[in-house]
């Protein structure tokens, strides 16, 4: 099933979504390609990041990858015959204990070639434990089937608001858990964690430290001919309690956060640095007071050197009606955010949305934090 032959982060046994947030999805052919290759074993890095070709299986053919951002990328495969011949995947290491985790998720848009009768692939997400001894495999699509192999162990599990309708395992050295669910998707959402909690509880796990995660398609054969299988969307984050490791899906970035409702940015009022100051809208002007910064480590800071300040959720509220401010950076989980394809900014603490309060557009309007609801009020463009 997997590589072991392979140094750890480039087989598909790659130990391989972060201390939080991950961000702004690009469409595959949309933007220039950063990166390309057709190396079996190529890959792209960017921060605590990699997205690998990963041509591990015997008998394998042609395979390349071309990279768009870290959120989005496409291999070009041309294979055929039996056995899984590679995995492309996009690939972090939070290396956390379980009882220090807090959170950890994603979420995919995936496209895929039209079938022919000899097709045979999977998305998936790989979660590994320390030293490779787990491999907890969450399937989302396939064709013509998704995993099953070794023992059914379970039937109709939801977890993490999922219905999973058979959990395989085996042992080919190491412990592999297959969860196939009931319905495939093409996009959607994953609690990794609530995954990861839920094979330890069951006592299936022999190591439950949260080691690495990957997400992409192992194919087994495209008929012969090249086929192209896109990842146009990957969202990924992981908070834990003890501070260490950071990174999200599409690096860092700084510019004005305008409202899509209001066309309006987000500002520190009168250019204030004092720490409790409550950001609001107000006309696009490029000022420092308007320019934002997102670090690796999900961070929307403002200003730099000495006056830098992040934005952050007043008294780590979680409640509706949150003031949204400024605060001296700390790193803290109420300053730490997730920039999401739909354009909505939530708070990896809470949940919730930035929110122009009121549904207000008008300069001076407050920013606050409420439930995600999706509507102009909490779209907002980093640019």
């Amino acid at each position: 099933m997997k590589s072991v032959g392979k140094p750890a982060v480039l087989g598909r046994m790659a130990l391989v979504v972060l201390v939080i947030a991950a961000l702004l999805g690009f469409a595959t052919p949309a933007q220039a390609q950063v990166y390309s290759s057709c190396d079996r074993w190529g890959e792209y890095r960017q921060g605590d990041w990699t997205i690998y070709n990963n041509i591990w299986g015997d008998n394998a053919g042609t395979q390349c990858l071309t990279v768009d951002s870290l959120s989005s990328w496409y291999v070009d495969s041309t294979q055929s015959g039996g056995g899984i011949k590679s995995y492309p995947n996009t690939s972090v290491r939070p290396r956390t204990p379980l009882a220090q985790m807090q959170s950890a998720g994603f979420t995919y848009d995936t496209s895929s070639a039209p079938v022919a009768s000899g097709d045979w692939w999977n998305w998936t997400s790989d979660i590994w434990s320390t030293g490779g001894q787990d491999e907890v495999m969450v399937f989302t699509s396939w064709h013509p089937q998704g995993g099953g192999w070794g023992t059914k162990i379970r039937t109709n599990v939801t977890i993490g608001g999922i219905l999973y309708a058979e959990v395989w395992q085996a042992d080919p050295g190491w412990n592999v858990l297959q969860l196939i669910p009931a319905t495939q998707t093409n996009s959607g959402t994953i609690d990794a964690l609530a995954v990861w909690r839920w094979a330890a509880a069951e006592g299936l796990l022999r190591n439950t430290d949260f080691d690495t995660m990957q997400f992409g398609i192992e194919i087994t054969s495209t008929s012969g001919v090249s086929k192209r299988y896109s990842l146009n969307n990957y969202q990924a984050w992981w908070t834990n309690t003890s501070g260490g490791g950071s990174g999200n899906t599409s690096g860092s970035g700084t510019g004005e956060l305008r409202g899509t409702g209001s066309g309006r940015c987000i500002e520190v009022p009168n250019g204030s640095t004092t720490a409790g100051t409550q950001v609001q809208l107000w006309d696009c002007h490029g000022g420092s007071n308007q320019r934002w910064t997102l670090s690796s480590t999900g961070e929307l800071s403002v200003y730099t050197g000495s006056t830098r300040r992040c934005l952050d959720a007043s008294g780590g509220g979680t409640a509706n009606g949150t003031a949204a401010i400024i605060w001296s950076c700390h790193g803290g989980s109420n300053q730490q955010w997730r920039l999401n394809s739909d354009g909505t900014i939530r708070s990896v603490q809470s949940g919730l949305c930035l929110d122009a309060a009121g549904w207000g557009t008008a300069n001076g309007t407050k920013v606050q934090l409420w439930s995600c609801q999706g509507g102009a009020n909490q779209q907002w463009t980093l640019r």
